[in-house]
């Protein structure tokens, strides 16, 4: 197993309601550890044998905010 950390930068976020919906939606995300969600960004680390790194650019996505730099 290799574990990946990426800092994501995330567009659209801009209050505590926003953070709570990132971490949500990476927390459920199989594979994906999160380390730290503050507006704008987040840190995680994750199994690519577990999980595309598309499917959590994805999970970020349908919760609706826009991954811009990972």
């Amino acid at each position: 197993m290799s574990t990946k950390t990426e800092t994501l930068k995330i567009n659209g976020m801009s209050c505590g309601h926003c953070v709570k919906s990132v971490t949500q939606a990476l927390t459920q995300t199989e594979g994906v550890k999160v380390e730290r969600v503050e507006i704008g960004l987040a840190e995680i680390s994750y199994d690519p044998d577990k999980v595309a790194h598309d499917a959590i650019v994805q999970a970020i996505d349908d919760v609706g905010f826009e991954v811009v730099k990972f």
